[in-house]
């Protein structure tokens, strides 16, 4: 947990804020459909029960930034438990408010999330992906060093127009520490 000049706080959720995160995160599926392979109507976390489980889940970790309890930026990372698999987390569903774009909280979010994937016996790689259609996205986890793998086209379709998926991932060991860990 870290408190920026900002004062707003960068923490990870647990499963009080199951209620809080399902609001926010059917907002997003609204505002941003390119940002998101899930829509309101089909997104698993609109399930209450669903989130609070995932929020408890040793595999899961929801970091977010607060800002007077509001949570204004947000990532999800998760591991799975498959032995060949187990070198790698994913990042998903990274989403800033747009009042609170540019103010880098989306990068500070980010950077919690690899210091909990650090804490995770094994994980040497984080992968994720963007939509063509997200390039300040792209951008923002190109400057933390990601690299792009592969391009999927006509990954996902949002009112008859098309884009393609960036598939992107970065060796944990290569990424800088959190500023607000030692």
């Amino acid at each position: 947990m870290a408190v920026g000049d900002d004062g707003i706080e960068v923490r990870r959720l647990g499963p009080e804020h199951a209620e809080a995160y399902v609001e926010v995160r059917q907002r997003m599926l609204r505002e941003e459909p390119w940002s998101f392979g899930s829509s309101p109507a089909d997104d698993l976390d609109r399930e209450r029960r669903v989130t609070r489980d995932l929020l408890t889940s040793a595999d899961w970790a929801y970091v977010a930034a607060v800002d007077a309890d509001a949570i204004v930026s947000t990532a999800r990372l998760f591991r799975t438990n498959r032995p060949k698999q187990a070198h790698a987390a994913a990042i998903v569903s990274v989403w800033t408010d747009p009042a609170y774009r540019g103010r880098g909280l989306g990068k500070r979010v980010l950077l919690e999330a690899f210091e909990v994937a650090r804490g995770w016996p094994g994980i040497e790689r984080i992968e994720l992906s963007v939509s063509a259609r997200c390039d300040p996205a792209r951008r923002l986890y190109e400057s933390l060093g990601f690299k792009c793998w592969g391009v999927q086209p006509d990954a996902m379709r949002v009112g008859g127009e098309s884009a393609a998926e960036y598939y992107m991932q970065v060796a944990l060991k290569s990424v800088v520490r959190s500023p607000s860990r030692p």
